[in-house]
């Protein structure tokens, strides 16, 4: 596996969770991208922020990147993202209830009571958005095109591919 550089360990992460508000979160994000606050400071490596969450709450984690990427474009700044979906394993120990005895008889053998492992699999997004590129995350996980950056000059729009609205002179 390729060594990552900022190592994902060094960067702040956002962890999301469902009670979390959206504008909370998108104002922490913005804080560690800028942290004085202004667009004025240079982006450096630590400018990078990792926006954590779980399966059941991965829309609220996307609509959180989405706007602080676009909040980044409001100042005119570059925004660099990297995706990473992986699943993680929990495991939790479950008491089995105690087995009552029947009957007046004491009984010098008593059940103790169990616990059970239980794993469970949970999918998890990692989403990292950085003002600087990040060249070791963009050869493991691949990288995210600014929206107006996508179009390629081979594509027209729908008009011109149907000859809708041209005359036949």
């Amino acid at each position: 596996m390729a060594e990552l550089n900022p190592d994902p360990r060094d960067l702040q992460c956002v962890n999301i969770i469902s009670s979390h508000k959206i504008g909370a979160k998108t104002t922490r994000c913005l804080s560690i991208l800028f942290p004085s606050g202004t667009a004025a400071i240079p982006a450096t490596t630590t400018n990078a922020v990792c926006i954590r969450a779980k399966a059941p709450v991965a829309g609220k984690a996307i609509t959180i990147a989405e706007i602080v990427k676009r909040r980044i474009g409001e100042r005119q700044e570059k925004w660099f993202q990297y995706t990473v979906l992986s699943t993680e394993t929990e495991t939790t120990q479950k008491k089995v209830a105690e087995v009552e005895g029947g009957g007046d008889e004491e009984d010098p053998f008593v059940p103790m009571p169990e616990k059970r492992k239980k794993s469970t699999k949970t999918a998890v997004i990692n989403i990292y958005i950085s003002r600087t590129p990040l060249e070791s995350y963009r050869k493991l996980y691949g990288y995210v095109m600014p929206l107006r950056s996508r179009r390629s000059p081979g594509l027209t729009d729908r008009s011109e591919q149907t000859g809708e609205g041209k005359s036949a002179a």
